[in-house]
């Protein structure tokens, strides 16, 4: 395990350093964003080669890593298509100035790389384990993880549509998913990280995956959505939909 550990760390270092150098070229440092969901597929498929046996549970955690994970990279790659670098990005290589290649390729390229392996504990604890039979858990993981998916996908695309109307009417997407959450999208993905910790679970320690949705959640909510609520701050339709929307966890709306 310590001698995988080390090449996953070397693996993502190298990977996210050839991203690094790439957005220093195109000076977009939201390429990150793509490589993020890259990165997940390299170490789900790099440890399942590493631990050497081959099993339902291991494809079941790698397949699942990678549909979310190139379904992720490439629907922001999409969306990306045609646009400049993110203003979040911009106005952190702004704050950084001088030091700004510095704090890009450690605050932005390195610790998503860091993150992308602690948020991958579930895929790896499963990859590094031998054989044990199917069992309820592992259903029961799949099916959070689809519920989960499901959730993500289809409010990235009502996103998607509403940001590409023709015709803007209002500035909040407040029908769909969105109409029941804020960010049903960061709720799906948590989802999906929960399932594969259940799935996790059958295997030795596989209480030590809880690591995987724990992270993702502190991710959320201690910078993805403070930052998105943060830029709305001053939009009126906004306050409006936060006094009458979850935020997170789906519910029906307040009056």
């Amino acid at each position: 395990m310590l001698t995988l550990s080390i090449h996953l760390i070397g693996i993502i270092v190298c990977f996210m350093s050839a991203m690094f150098i790439i957005a220093q070229i195109k000076k977009d440092n939201s390429i990150a964003d793509i490589a993020w969901g890259i990165g997940f597929v390299i170490v789900a498929w790099y440890s399942l080669y590493y631990c050497n046996s081959i099993t339902a549970r291991k494809w079941v955690a790698v397949i699942l890593t990678t549909i979310w994970a190139l379904r992720l990279s490439i629907y922001i790659a999409y969306r990306k298509k045609g646009h400049t670098e993110d203003a979040r990005y911009r106005q952190w290589r702004k704050s950084w100035g001088n030091q700004q290649r510095l704090m890009g390729f450690l605050k932005v390229f390195m610790l998503q790389g860091f993150f992308i392996l602690l948020i991958s504990t579930s895929t790896i604890i499963i990859n590094c384990n031998y054989q044990i039979p199917l069992q309820f858990s592992d259903f029961l993981g799949i099916f959070i993880w689809l519920v989960g998916f499901l959730f993500e996908t289809i409010a990235d695309i009502q996103l998607y549509q509403f940001n590409h109307r023709p015709h803007a009417e209002n500035s909040v997407l407040t029908t769909g998913l969105w109409k029941y959450s804020r960010h049903p999208n960061y709720f799906g993905e948590t989802l999906m990280w929960i399932g594969l910790f259940v799935v996790a679970l059958a295997s030795p320690y596989g209480w030590i995956a809880l690591i995987s949705p724990v992270c993702i959640l502190a991710i959320f909510f201690g910078a993805t959505i403070k930052l998105t609520e943060e830029q709305m701050i001053n939009n009126h339709e906004y306050k409006i939909y936060q006094r009458t929307t979850s935020i997170f966890i789906p519910r029906k709306p307040h009056q």
